[in-house]
């Protein structure tokens, strides 16, 4: 434990705190969550003074106003891509692979012209 401690205390966004707000395209807000942490930086769910940057989606809502009476640094998801270093880049599923993702019980029937052999 005292190692996974360290490491986090010792990455690039150590000692800064985020705030994520909106949607993001590329990441859920847990993905999202686990970036940061996994580089030592903090995530709180709501700005305040002790905030260092805010990441702005979609549709953000006043986190993103609070930010900016606040003179709290934003990102939006591109900026926030680069801020991680493109560790977390991911590619967009396609529609069979969402299914399959999704499927909840292995005999469900597949669509037409699909089989089951991958």
């Amino acid at each position: 434990m005292t190692k996974e401690k360290t490491s986090k205390n010792s990455g690039k966004l150590s000692g800064q705190t985020f705030v994520v707000t909106g949607t993001l395209a590329g990441y859920s807000r847990a993905e999202a969550k686990k970036e940061i942490e996994a580089l030592g930086g903090k995530v709180s769910g709501s700005v305040s003074a002790n905030t260092d940057c805010v990441v702005v989606g979609e549709d953000p809502g006043s986190k993103a106003d609070k930010a900016k009476q606040l003179g709290i640094k934003t990102l939006n998801e591109a900026g926030f891509k680069r801020l991680l270093g493109g560790t977390a880049t991911k590619k967009k599923a396609t529609s069979c692979e969402l299914w399959i993702k999704n499927r909840r019980d292995a005999r469900m029937k597949w669509p037409l012209g699909m089989t089951g052999v991958m």
